[in-house]
């Protein structure tokens, strides 16, 4: 097996390995899957997915009326979360996970 790699550097905790495509890059994950070799990795920018704040969100509207909303507006929701703070009180704020696509972005055009 060969994977190009354009860099590939020591670290405290192992090794640090750049590769130099998306395809190498997945070859070179599922190998260090096969080989059960314990790794961590970033995803890919095209795999992310897109996380949009809703601020100033009433308390009183529960999050799956959120959640209806917005895919009724036809933007593709994975979650809808209410965000608290460290002690649990509840925010006004509210997280919306959206998948990443063309129309997904589009909402941050129309804030």
């Amino acid at each position: 097996m060969h994977i190009n790699y354009s860099r590939a550097q020591n670290t405290s905790q192992g090794i640090k390995i750049i590769t130099n495509t998306i395809d190498s890059f997945r070859k070179f994950n599922s190998y260090l899957i096969k080989a059960k070799i314990p790794f961590h990795t970033f995803a890919l920018e095209e795999e992310r997915k897109i996380k949009a704040v809703i601020k100033r969100f009433p308390i009183e509207i529960e999050t799956e009326a959120v959640k209806d909303d917005v895919e009724k507006q036809g933007y593709p929701v994975t979650a809808v979360h209410r965000m608290h703070r460290r002690d649990g009180t509840t925010l006004g704020l509210v997280l919306a996970i959206l998948e990443r696509s063309d129309q997904a972005r589009e909402l941050f055009k129309n804030l």
